[in-house]
């Protein structure tokens, strides 16, 4: 019998989005529940007692902060859509590698208006699922894309990486670089753009871009000689 190893599923840095807008800012918790009817029936021999489950049925509570000043937000849009089916993605954690992606289609309702003095207006609302949701692993590493340099001083130039892209979406700080071939690398940033400075005159650097997903996949870029000035 094989031991089984395990990975407990952790809440921390999640995405959910719907097609091309994320609302996990206005987010507290998501849950999905599945609810499995049985049916039983008893004759009248000792011992003659028989119970089917039927299939389940999905909901998918969502915990969040009301706001109606945001035309954007997640109360407005469910607000707006109520009947809608609509496909969410949800990341329980973007920066482990292990994390699913967890998909589900669900059917639009609003939420609550209002709430207590003195206190964020938070709600939670039941949205119904069609079928069940899938889970699945992002193994697939995004496409890097290139870098240019610009701006190249005696102590310092930019690089610019453009073309990345993934299968399902970039990390929300995706982009990192390297000016010494891969031995060294900054943190990953939002920005596209890195300025590289403290550098040697007339030095060339061998310099990378290195993309990351959701999922935390990675790849580099071609490398880049670059020489100062």
């Amino acid at each position: 019998m094989a031991a089984i190893a395990v990975e407990p599923l952790y809440m921390s840095n999640c995405t959910f989005s719907v097609a091309a807008d994320s609302y996990e800012a206005a987010l507290s918790g998501v849950v999905l529940t599945p609810s499995t009817p049985s049916s039983s029936w008893t004759g009248l021999a000792a011992g003659a007692v028989f119970t089917k489950n039927g299939k389940a049925t999905w909901m998918c509570a969502l915990t969040y902060v009301q706001d109606w000043s945001t035309a954007a937000s997640l109360a407005n849009y469910l607000h707006a859509n109520e009947g809608n089916s609509i496909v969410v993605d949800f990341i329980p954690d973007v920066n482990d590698t292990g994390s699913p992606t967890i998909s589900a289609t669900l059917i639009v309702a609003p939420g609550a208006i209002g709430g207590k003095v003195n206190a964020f207006a938070e709600t939670t609302v039941n949205l119904a699922c069609q079928g069940k949701p899938t889970i699945s692993l992002d193994t697939v590493a995004p496409t890097p894309g290139t870098i240019a340099s610009s701006a190249i001083t005696t102590t310092g130039f930019t690089l610019t990486l453009s073309g990345a892209s993934d299968e399902t979406a970039l990390a929300a700080q995706p982009y990192a670089f390297s000016t010494d071939n891969g031995v060294t690398w900054s943190a990953f940033q939002s920005s596209n753009v890195f300025v590289a400075t403290g550098k040697t005159t007339g030095t060339g650097y061998t310099c990378l871009g290195r993309v990351r997903d959701a999922a935390g996949n990675t790849a580099d870029t071609p490398s880049l000689l670059v020489t100062t000035s």
